[in-house]
This record gives C-alpha cells, structure tokens and sequence, in this order.
C-alpha cells in the first residue's frame, strides 16, 4: 500500500507537469507493463511502443486521475487501451507461453495476463476492463480451460483436470 500512496503522489505531480514524476512511474512500473503488454501482443517490439504509449498517455491525462479506482487500475487501464491499439501479431514470438497465449482471443487474453501475469485480483480485473466480476470469473473459467487444451495439444500432455 505504500507504493499505492506513492503512485498517488505522483500522479497529481504529473498533472501538475513535473517530469520526474513520471520517471518515478516509469521506473517502478514500466518492465511489469512492457512485461504484460508482451504477453499480451506476443511481441516485443509492439509491446515496447505500446509501453510508450501507456506512459505518454499517462502524462498527458494525469489529471483525469480522480482516486475512485486506485492507482494500480488506473495504470492498467491504460495498459489495456494501448494493447487494443495495437496492431495485430498473428504469429507470437518463440516460446511456449506466447504461443500458448496466442491461441486466446486478445479480450481472454487480457484477462489472463491481468490475472496471472501481473497479478491482480479479480476485483482489479473487473474494474481495469470495467466488467462486473461473475463475468470475469466465468471468462477466467474459459480461458484457463482454453489454455489448458491448447497447451495439452502443443505439448501431448495427458488429460487433467482445469
């Protein structure tokens, strides 16, 4: 919660145009977004422009941030908006992961890499995509049944229980 607090401090500082805010941001933040926003585009030179993005987008609507929904969400948000800007990458960069990842529509995506990639709860989930929960746990539910096909497919695995 002390970084929350932080966050915070910064933001208003940016709305206010102090630069170094937004470093302070960038440092404590940018390799986990440009780390979800790979997971999320299977790319990393797109994942690297889109984490511009995200905190260009940032500095230029810092002062839109009002504290109804805590920094962390309002971050991700904003991570969410510039994967859907993003162009499309049909074919993932080398791994198991991304390739596994690939097979999930980007919406299903998002949520998995909100869920287990960065870390949030489900109540972060649903404000980040402004979904109400059942609906984000039901979508989990699907997508970790569809992960778990592709990967027993791609890896020949035996069956298992989700």
């Amino acid at each position: 919660m002390e970084h929350e607090l932080d966050d915070i401090e910064c933001l208003r500082r940016c709305a206010e145009g102090d630069r170094f805010a937004l470093h302070e941001l960038t440092d404590r933040h940018g390799a986990a977004v440009n780390g979800a926003l790979y997971q999320i585009l299977g790319d990393g030179s797109l994942a690297e422009d889109a984490c511009v993005d995200v905190f260009a987008t940032i500095w230029r609507n810092a002062r839109c941030f009002d504290g109804r929904v805590s920094a962390r969400v309002w971050l991700y948000r904003h991570v969410v908006d510039a994967a859907r800007r993003a162009p499309f990458s049909p074919s993932p960069e080398p791994g198991l992961m991304s390739t596994v990842l690939a097979f999930l529509a980007r919406p299903a995506r998002l949520m998995v890499v909100l869920y287990y990639g960065v870390g949030l709860d489900v109540e972060e989930v649903a404000q980040v995509l402004r979904r109400p929960k059942f609906l984000v746990r039901r979508d989990l539910f699907g997508a970790r049944r569809d992960l778990f096909e592709v990967y027993r497919c791609l890896t020949g695995t035996g069956v298992g229980a989700v």
